[in-house]
């Protein structure tokens, strides 16, 4: 277990542990709460409920309700093989595919003939260009060693030809094989 599951596990209990103290708290002061009046009851109440729901949903999910994917990408075996391993930041994606990759947006990558989440992802950038015009940066970025094995990738799947323009979203894994469908 790394650093950052480690703090991510201690932040879900000590949120955990304040809901705890929120309801003790209201218990206690029952009583109380009953003598201020009907209003400012309904008001205070309708807040510490909400507010208990709210950090309830983020210390189980794991993530506020905010980020939770609202796309899904398809993915081929070798694209996703690139993700799972860590040697892909960029995507590229057909621009017929009619998805709006705007950067913020969070996103589930699946297999495409699967149901099964890969990543949960948040889209850094996005942008189209030729596939005769990538670069050897984005080539890597991609998770390719060389544009010829892209080339060829691309020519095997039946998906582009090098005159064909094509779009490329940089993204940032927020989760590895979530759970979640949108």
């Amino acid at each position: 277990m790394n650093r950052r599951n480690i703090l991510e596990i201690g932040l879900r209990l000590f949120v955990l542990f304040i809901i705890s103290v929120i309801l003790v708290a209201g218990f206690w002061f029952h009583q109380t709460f009953y003598q201020i009046g009907l209003y400012p009851l309904l008001l205070l109440g309708g807040l510490t409920t909400f507010t208990v729901i709210i950090f309830g949903h983020f210390a189980l999910s794991g993530r506020p309700s905010w980020r939770r994917p609202s796309k899904t990408i398809g993915l081929t075996s070798e694209e996703a093989e690139h993700i799972i391993l860590g040697t892909s930041s960029l995507l590229a994606l057909q621009p017929q595919v009619e998805l709006e990759m705007i950067p913020g947006t969070v996103v589930s990558a699946k297999y495409v003939h699967g149901s099964s989440t890969i990543a949960v992802m948040k889209i850094k950038e996005s942008y189209r260009k030729l596939l005769a015009d990538i670069s050897d940066e984005e080539v890597r970025a991609l998770g390719f060693q060389s544009r010829q094995k892209l080339l060829s990738f691309f020519a095997d799947q039946g998906r582009l030809n090098q005159n064909d323009p094509i779009t490329l979203v940089r993204f940032r894994i927020v989760e590895k094989g979530g759970t979640e469908s949108t």
